[in-house]
């Protein structure tokens, strides 16, 4: 038998089965976009994820807006007890730091969610080379800095 289902979508595509968990969807997604309006805005043309240019950025400041989200991370996969919990991968990105600690641990985490605003929100600092500071438009060229092209397309973060 076929049963008619009712789903909500939300701004940016995401279905859910209930009017809650869309409306606390939606809200964590506006969060996110607050929080990460503290770095340099992505930019639109389709180079940039080609490998042209980087953004320049503070490295304080990212690493606060990256502990914003994973704040907000905590919220939405609650807490799992243990040395081997994931929330121990979130403690020690947050406790280490990126440098040590590398974003894709948290990334892995987050793919089990299914959660297209922490997803997007996190690729950010995966894209980031925590080296130089620079984030490119793919984690590819995070890790072969070398292979992209272009300069910086934030000069006003150098000054």
């Amino acid at each position: 038998m076929i049963t008619p289902t009712t789903l909500y979508r939300t701004t940016d595509g995401s279905e859910f089965r209930t009017h809650e968990d869309a409306t606390a969807y939606e809200s964590r997604a506006e969060r996110l976009t607050a929080v990460l309006s503290r770095l340099p805005a992505l930019p639109e043309h389709i180079g940039f994820s080609n490998g042209e240019g980087y953004l320049q950025h503070d490295y304080d400041t990212a690493v606060s807006v990256m502990n914003e989200v994973l704040t907000i991370m905590e919220e939405r996969v609650g807490k799992s007890h243990g040395e081997n919990g994931w929330d121990s991968w979130i403690l020690q990105t947050r406790t280490k730091g990126p440098r040590e600690a590398h974003p894709s641990w948290v990334g892995r985490l987050i793919s089990d969610y299914d959660d297209k605003a922490l997803n997007r929100a996190w690729s950010r600092f995966m894209c980031i080379n925590w080296t130089t500071m620079r984030e490119y438009g793919q984690q590819y060229y995070a890790a072969h800095p070398n292979e992209a092209r272009g300069g910086c397309l934030n000069p006003e973060a150098r000054a």
